[in-house]
């Protein structure tokens, strides 16, 4: 057998010494991806110092190439004369795509000197290290299968070149593309690149534009494979030099376009353009396609943009030279809805008054809404900016739009506009997201093309648009999670365009998706951020105090809808009701010195507000007794009395007032078991008083517990649902359960002394309560027997009692929110113990969560602690 193997080196050295094709004659022209280098070893080992080795090691493109080429250095041992041929013996690599739509590579081997050749011993190499090989002939060339555990490598020697893939039937059609005139080498686009690809050392890769489509089910998802078909009409090759660095991934080269119906060849000839433009797209971009053709007339005779329309002098007449398309992050499940287009006027006024005009011959309306006092109008005409701008990849239908200064913003939906120029307005802008401008670094100040892709931004869309196979795999990447953004662009050189491509290493990133929108208050706010509902839309609002004590209303999308000053702070909660019970909601809530009942529109209704007799110490409890219309409230007073109202404002029996309670420590609490109302009320000096609904004690002399207890809600201890108790917890660690009957007891939890706050809640749907305990700098949670459930040590100080957040998690469990006003941090813990991504956010005040306008995700508004209110959408 070793006579053998020796045999097959023979046959490969003669086959070198005889007859010699360039490597690339066994490419064919439809190959997508062909990677040179001239070195076997070096394709990787640049890499292998870089600090996102382990990272992108494990990725199919890197872990295959890794896996075959460390095979192939296995068979060529090192103490041969056989590995020192192929040593110093040029690479090209061709990806394919495989019968299982999977991806193989065919190796092709050129030697490029034999001096120092003499003699090859790889058939006892083969025979020491177990390999077995089968024999077979293909178009009269003997092609060698060598086995190895489960790895088939194939191997032949044609015309000078080493033919190998461990996907026979690449060696075969190798082969037959050896046998046939035309070769990737005869595309006179890759023959283009080719001449001014110069450099010898470095590793090049080559894109097949015209081809690349062919690797689409590996890829994309079905439904979107029409993707890869704008790719085959963007250019026709790409050479670029790959290289890398601690910072990333880059790829430098350039990129041919000869025909003109392609992508970048509306471009050609045209300066680059400063990119200024991208300065003013949203932080929260997920892609964008910018297009810096610098002379829009001269763009559009190129792009072959129909200069007969009705619509085109509407807009060359005030188009700048710059225009990007885009997507704004994902907040709903249509992303088709996150697009926007973003384009450079030289003439504000000129621009508006042309568009409005559009929206007039289109059968829209130039101002359907206004935003920040900006008219925001309406084309009715379906792709009318892909075609006045020519672009094929976005598709904004009937547009919305308003003019900002140098700008003007065209959008899919009037939510995404309104979520874009917020952030406009508020500066989160690519331009001041040092994220950004760090990754900026690695690119060319100038371009006339530039694709910039954020993963980060766009996970869900990718889970999307991408084949469930390779969505799969960026699931269970750390790479995925590792690298982002992406960035490409295109230049105008000479025939060709400089490209540079761009894969940051950024393990670090802060996603800034999480942040929709912020709201500029007069000052400062510490009260919570109240959602309340639109009874217009059925959207949520929200209602909020600052510490000069004006109250706003606020919409969905951050926008101011009124403000008014009141005299003193709002106790408690602002609630809801139906005063008039025709199906609008009013707001009510309490002052130390009177009860405001307000509409939407921030007035007063009716005889309110009403002064109180006496300064109040608890917000306001409202209740509607069988949901029937019929509302009562009750504000606790200094004077130890609480007094209860009919809507109207007038005192309402049994509670006007209901003296000799004591000073109240918290709104009453108001609980039904068995049609019974019980309405309780737990003072300074540590007493419950049981009430019905009439006023009277429902046992026969309230409840005495220590006096420094505090109180929370009451909620079903034991797993019975008629016997609710409250549960509080004194200074000294000790728990109490108060039960609805006039009973106690007590729990000995000495060791949890230092908590400032403690709440109990069943948070993780298992029918039994929960324990929470907050100290400065630790929260614990314990089972109902007080066993401990997680713990979670604050790098900082927290200094605010804990808090839950229903309707945060995930299906019926209550996550728990810490806050640390000293910090500036707020925390939102899942029932588990678990930290929400992107936890701790800036923040200072509690907060709740809804889900708001038509998005499918929750969010959240807190201050920032510098007069804003921030909306953060909640990801899981």
């Amino acid at each position: 057998m070793r006579k053998l193997f020796i045999g097959i080196g023979l046959l490969i050295i003669i086959g070198f010494l005889n007859q010699k094709a360039p490597p690339l004659d066994a490419i064919g022209a439809e190959t997508p991806v062909i990677i040179e280098s001239n070195n076997l070893s070096s394709v990787l080992d640049q890499f292998r110092d870089k600090p996102y080795w382990d990272e992108i090691k494990e990725t199919g493109l890197i872990s295959k190439c890794q896996s075959q080429v460390n095979e192939l250095r296995h068979l060529l041992d090192k103490k041969t004369d056989f590995a020192e041929f192929f040593k110093s013996s040029d690479l090209h690599l061709a990806l394919h795509l495989t019968e299982a739509n999977d991806f193989d590579y065919l190796y092709i081997l050129e030697r490029t000197s034999y001096n120092k050749l003499q003699r090859i011993d790889a058939g006892y190499y083969l025979d020491q290290q177990g390999y077995t090989y089968d024999q077979r002939t293909f178009h009269n060339t003997p092609i060698y299968d060598i086995k190895k555990d489960d790895q088939v490598l194939s191997v032949t020697q044609k015309n000078g070149l080493l033919l190998a893939s461990f996907s026979s039937f690449l060696v075969e059609d190798a082969i037959v593309q050896l046998e046939s005139p035309r070769s990737v080498r005869q595309d006179s686009a890759f023959q283009r690149l080719q001449q001014v690809a110069k450099s010898k050392e470095a590793t090049k890769v080559y894109i097949n534009c015209n081809h690349f489509n062919i690797l689409s089910p590996l890829l994309l998802h079905p439904k979107h494979n029409h993707i890869f078909n704008k790719i085959a009409s963007f250019s026709d090759w790409l050479e670029l030099d790959l290289m890398a660095n601690d910072e990333g991934i880059l790829l430098n080269g350039y990129t041919s376009s000869a025909d003109t119906t392609e992508e970048l060849d509306k471009l050609k000839n045209l300066p680059p353009a400063d990119g200024q433009l991208i300065s003013s797209l949203p932080a929260t971009t997920s892609f964008f396609f910018y297009y810096g053709a610098t002379d829009y007339t001269r763009y559009a005779q190129r792009a072959k943009v129909d200069t007969t329309s009705e619509y085109y002098p509407y807009f060359s007449t005030w188009v700048g030279g710059e225009w990007a398309f885009g997507a704004n992050e994902r907040m709903g499940y249509d992303i088709n809805d996150q697009f926007f287009c973003i384009a450079r006027t030289e003439d504000a006024t000129l621009s508006q008054k042309s568009l409005d005009e559009v929206a007039r011959l289109s059968n829209g309306n130039p101002k359907v809404d206004s935003f920040y006092n900006m008219p925001i109008g309406h084309i009715s005409q379906d792709s009318i900016l892909e075609n006045v701008l020519q672009h094929d990849y976005l598709s904004i239908p009937e547009p919305y739009y308003p003019v900002l200064d140098n700008i003007v913003l065209f959008a899919a939906t009037k939510e995404n506009l309104k979520t874009i120029v917020q952030r406009l307005i508020n500066d989160k802008v690519l331009s001041k997201s040092l994220q950004y401008l760090d990754f900026r670094k690695q690119l060319s100040s100038r371009s006339n093309f530039y694709v910039y892709f954020n993963a980060r931004n766009s996970s869900a869309t990718l889970e999307q648009v991408l084949s469930q196979q390779l969505s799969d795999k960026i699931s269970d990447s750390k790479a995925f999670d590792s690298f982002s953004p992406y960035a490409m662009q295109f230049s105008n050189f000479n025939d060709l365009y400089f490209t540079n491509v761009f894969i940051a290493y950024n393990p670090d990133f802060q996603q800034e998706t999480n942040e929709l929108w912020t709201a500029k208050l007069d000052t400062t706010v510490h009260f919570t951020p109240l959602p309340v509902k639109n009874h217009n839309n059925n959207q949520w609002e929200f209602f909020v105090q600052d510490d000069r004590n004006t109250i706003y209303l606020i919409d969905n999308t951050g926008k101011i809808l009124w403000q008014r000053q009141l005299e003193r702070p709002i106790l408690g909660e602002v609630q809801q009701l139906d005063f008039y019970n025709n199906g609008k909601l009013q707001y009510i809530f309490t002052t130390s010195g009177k009860i405001y009942l307000i509409d939407r529109l921030g007035r007063d209704v009716a005889s309110y507000p009403l002064k109180l007799p006496s300064q109040a110490v608890t917000g306001l409890q409202l209740l509607e007794y069988e949901k029937r219309g019929v509302y009562r409230f009750f504000v606790g007073c200094q004077n130890g009395n609480i007094y209860g109202y009919e809507r109207s404002g007038k005192p309402l029996p049994g509670w006007s007032p209901h003296e000799g309670v004591g000073t109240m420590i918290a709104p009453l609490y108001y609980h039904v078991v068995e049609n019974n109302d019980y309405l309780v009320a737990a003072n300074q000096s540590g007493e419950l008083h049981y009430f019905n609904r009439a006023g009277d004690l429902r046992t026969d002399k309230p409840v005495k517990l220590d006096t420094s207890i505090v109180v929370q809600e009451p909620y079903n201890v034991h797993r019975e649902e008629d016997n609710f108790a409250f549960i509080g917890h004194d200074t000294s660690g000790t728990v109490y359960h108060a039960y609805r009957d006039g009973s106690t007891e007590t729990v000995d939890t000495t060791k949890y002394q230092n908590a400032f706050s403690m709440k109990a809640r069943d948070i993780d749907a298992d029918q039994a309560v929960e324990y929470v305990f907050l100290d400065s700098s630790r929260i614990r949670v314990y089972e109902d027997d007080f066993s401990i459930k997680f713990t979670y040590i604050f790098p900082g100080k927290v200094d605010a009692p804990v808090f839950f957040v229903p309707g945060a998690g995930r299906s019926d469990q209550i996550p728990v929110g810490v806050l640390s006003q000293k910090e500036n941090k707020i925390y939102l813990f899942h029932a588990n113990g678990e930290l929400f991504q992107e936890f701790p956010l800036e923040g200072n005040t509690p907060f709740h969560v809804k889900t708001i306008s038509r998005e499918k995700e929750n969010v959240l508004v807190t201050s920032n602690g510098r007069g804003r209110l921030v909306a953060y959408r909640i990801i899981e």
